[in-house]
């Protein structure tokens, strides 16, 4: 088990996602923080792909303990990683 938590940051892209779950599978954080933004309106098919990289991480095969913040509208990449950071570091106690 690895005592650190691990911040993953997603939006479209469910065969890398699939990647990192598979590394992550190697170490088993004890907490896992997912932030993801929103799919963009405009964008054919990207509500599914964002949707299937979501579902790749919210259960884990080992034991972890998984928090995730998922935004209900695009905010974009600046707001979206940093929200979702500022989120973590107020979650984390160092």
């Amino acid at each position: 088990m690895f005592d650190v938590p691990v911040v993953i940051i997603i939006f479209n892209r469910p065969s890398f996602v699939q990647k990192m779950y598979e590394i992550l599978q190697r170490i088993e954080p004890l907490d896992l923080f997912i932030i993801s933004d929103a799919a963009r309106e405009n964008v054919h098919g990207e509500i599914e792909k964002v949707s299937a990289c979501r579902r790749i991480l919210e259960h884990p095969s080992w034991k972890c303990n998984v928090h995730s913040q998922y935004a209900d509208a695009n905010m974009g990449c600046d707001v979206r990683i940093k929200s979702g950071l500022d989120w973590v570091f107020s979650e984390v106690v160092f």
